[in-house]
């Protein structure tokens, strides 16, 4: 589904597919790279570009990462932003299945042992529900070099940087997320939903500057869907709220 491509007017701009976890993004990320290779930046998480300081500075053709709608600020040019919102109770039960399976994840030690139930109540764990696709949409309070500084030199393949900067926006007020956060969405190049991304795939291909071509789904949960009790349902729909608002508003945006 895509809001608006306006392609022609910044033809030089790299594209940025602004990646929230668990909405597609790995399989467009791998279509990325066979397509543009060298030219697209290898950053895909925040503590990246930290790590090899070249990665900013470095003119790319094409960006895909965990960065939120702050990378074009960051690297101080513009970019044509494309990004998917997806379902916000299947993108939290997708997460709990990644972290689960993902031993690399830094919280998966902890996550392996709970149950759905216990990942949207836990505290270490709710901020991979809270509002989480609108967080991406937003400003952080404090610039990334900022909040970077507490983990120099230390830096490790626990991606702890990004886990901060994540859970850095769980406290923001609702209301204040909901303005922002569309706000930002309507200055986006593209806007689709992961339930549509095959219909859509000729528009969504054209967004990321990619040929016409199949693009196979990854890293996908497999195995059958775990049932869902009511109030377990009931705490995802409260803690995504706005979210379901930033979702709704994409797919009225046809």
């Amino acid at each position: 589904m895509h809001k608006h491509v306006h392609m022609d007017a910044t033809p030089i701009a790299p594209v940025y597919l602004l990646h929230i976890p668990k909405t597609a993004g790995t399989s467009l990320r791998a279509a990325l790279s066979d397509y543009y290779r060298d030219r697209l930046c290898p950053a895909a998480m925040w503590d990246d570009f930290f790590r090899d300081p070249t990665l900013r500075t470095t003119p790319y053709a094409a960006y895909c990462g965990h960065f939120g709608i702050e990378l074009a600020a960051y690297l101080g040019c513009p970019l044509r932003v494309v990004t998917i919102l997806r379902d916000p109770l299947a993108r939290t039960i997708s997460h709990f299945n990644e972290v689960r399976r993902t031993t690399t994840h830094p919280l998966h030690p902890h996550v392996i042992g709970q149950t759905l139930f216990d990942f949207v109540h836990d505290p270490t764990t709710v901020p991979m529900v809270a509002n989480f696709q609108a967080r991406y949409l937003t400003q952080a309070k404090a610039p990334i070099e900022r909040l970077a500084t507490l983990f120099e030199p230390n830096w490790n393949n626990a991606y702890s940087l990004s886990v901060a900067w994540e859970n850095a926006s769980t406290a923001t007020d609702p209301d204040h997320l909901h303005r922002m956060a569309t706000a930002n969405l309507r200055t986006l190049d593209a806007i689709f939903t992961t339930e549509r991304l095959e219909t859509e795939a000729a528009t969504l291909q054209q967004a990321l500057g990619l040929p016409p071509a199949l693009v196979p789904r990854r890293n996908v949960t497999q195995g059958p869907a775990i049932p869902i009790d009511p109030r377990t349902r009931a705490r995802i729909a409260g803690l995504t709220r706005v979210d379901q608002a930033l979702y709704d508003a994409a797919k009225a945006m046809l």
